[in-house]
């Protein structure tokens, strides 16, 4: 949301369709705070009692991220008032965008996992239909990789080529599990 208001700062209004593109984001991100909230309920249940309190952190600050974000996003879109015709809501025409308070380089959320009893900081998007693993991360380990060389376009415009896919034993804060991730080379963050 960020990057896409600061490309039009300088522009002295927003209009309609970035409005509208605002609004279908924020009920986009309205489904991560949903899928973020049940995965973080079930690590805080797992969690021992040493390292509730960590995960307590952890949501704290994923929800100040969020709803400072969110907030921000309503601020610009402002009120809106019903079109004539029918019962959907319409947002202002243009707002100015100078007066806008710059959102820092916001991330997804990060959690820690275990695999082959090495801790990996793992980057959480629960928005995605398939899991990624760097294939630096899992070389050293004797795995059955399932060979593709599938093409892939990131969320920042790379083509990466995958070298297959593995079927891998993970656990989240104890919590024993398996899923199918597709080995790619590393990737640019954004």
């Amino acid at each position: 949301m960020a990057e896409s208001l600061d490309s039009k700062r300088g522009q002295a209004m927003l209009t309609e369709s970035d409005l509208l593109q605002l609004e279908e984001k924020i009920e986009r991100i309205k489904v991560v705070y949903d899928e973020f909230n049940e995965v973080q309920n079930q690590i805080e249940l797992a969690a021992s009692d040493d390292n509730l309190e960590k995960e307590y952190e952890i949501r704290s600050a994923f929800e100040d991220t969020y709803y400072s974000h969110r907030s921000i996003a309503m601020s610009i879109l402002g009120p809106r008032e019903p079109l004539q015709d029918n019962n959907e809501f319409c947002p202002p025409k243009a707002i100015d965008i100078n007066n806008i308070t710059h959102i820092s380089d916001p991330k997804l959320p990060r959690i820690d996992i275990q695999i082959f009893n090495k801790t990996i900081s793992a980057l959480m998007d629960t928005g995605s239909s398939i899991n990624i693993i760097r294939s630096d991360l899992v070389a050293d380990f004797k795995i059955d990789i399932k060979v593709n060389n599938q093409k892939f376009v990131s969320a920042c415009g790379e083509t990466p080529t995958s070298s297959g896919t593995i079927d891998l034993d993970f656990s989240i804060n104890s919590l024993a599990c398996n899923s199918e991730f597709i080995l790619l080379p590393k990737l640019q963050e954004q």
